[in-house]
């Protein structure tokens, strides 16, 4: 608990809540935006549906602005030790490395829950708004926060690693972008390709997925959550961060 108030400490001092707040405001007032013209076009296909249409809005969204906000979080918090060389410091002295690379982990893991969390406050919010036909389910607001949690920490993992050994931060923020290209497009790959990304597993993980009509538009439907591939983002996650950890107390600094 000291070092990861220590990490909240040095972050308010560079405005990453601020930032990671914008950021999801930005995402929030988009999904609204969509989501209510959706509603508005297609009240034969969207009645009913409501809330998945927003959460499955909200996932779609999630594949493009989670893997950039992750990589600036972690970019920002790990650049912080980068200069003046305060990871050589830290290794010198009786620090343990570890609880501090665990503490960015926890610290970058809480912004994305909070994130997840304004999310679904903005859901509900809207739906008393428009008076939602759909009944609220809380089993899918579950699946879909545990989905997107799990394949937020796995990436969390994978661009703290990235931004932890290399002093260059321009690759983090760099893997992010791809990343985005490869969540906002995965749904276009087959699934054995789109397996292969990690950033591509907030569509994989979502417990609804889209219908289209040419006629009607676009519709949400239920599916049901991939137990196997839901334990298996978690394993790869947390394997990501002890290989990730390793490499930070093995590297020479």
């Amino acid at each position: 608990m000291k070092y990861l108030s220590l990490e909240f400490y040095k972050i308010k001092r560079k405005k990453i809540i601020l930032m990671t707040f914008l950021f999801v405001a930005v995402e929030i007032m988009w999904c609204i935006m969509n989501s209510n013209r959706a509603l508005i076009k297609n009240p034969d296909m969207l009645s009913g549906f409501e809330y998945s249409y927003m959460i499955m809005s909200f996932t779609s969204l999630n594949g493009l602005f989670f893997p950039i906000l992750i990589s600036i979080i972690t970019s920002r918090i790990s650049d912080i030790e980068h200069k003046g060389d305060t990871w050589k410091l830290l290794k010198a002295s009786a620090t343990p490395l570890n609880s501090i690379y665990f503490s960015k982990f926890l610290c970058s893991t809480i912004l994305i829950s909070v994130s997840i969390l304004l999310q679904i406050l903005a859901i509900l919010g809207f739906a008393s708004f428009k008076d939602f036909i759909e009944p609220f389910s809380m089993s899918l607001i579950i699946k879909y926060t545990l989905g997107t949690i799990l394949v937020s920490i796995a990436i969390i993992a994978l661009h703290q690693w990235v931004a932890t050994v290399f002093q260059n931060q321009m690759l983090a923020v760099t893997l992010g972008m791809l990343g985005s290209f490869i969540g906002l497009t995965s749904g276009l790959f087959f699934q054995g390709i789109r397996r292969l990304f990690i950033w591509s597993y907030y569509i994989e993980l979502t417990p609804l997925n889209y219908a289209y009509d040419t006629a009607l538009g676009s519709s949400v439907y239920k599916v049901n959550m991939n137990f196997s591939m839901t334990v298996l983002i978690f394993f790869v996650g947390m394997l990501i961060y002890y290989i990730g950890k390793n490499h930070l107390l093995n590297k020479e600094i």
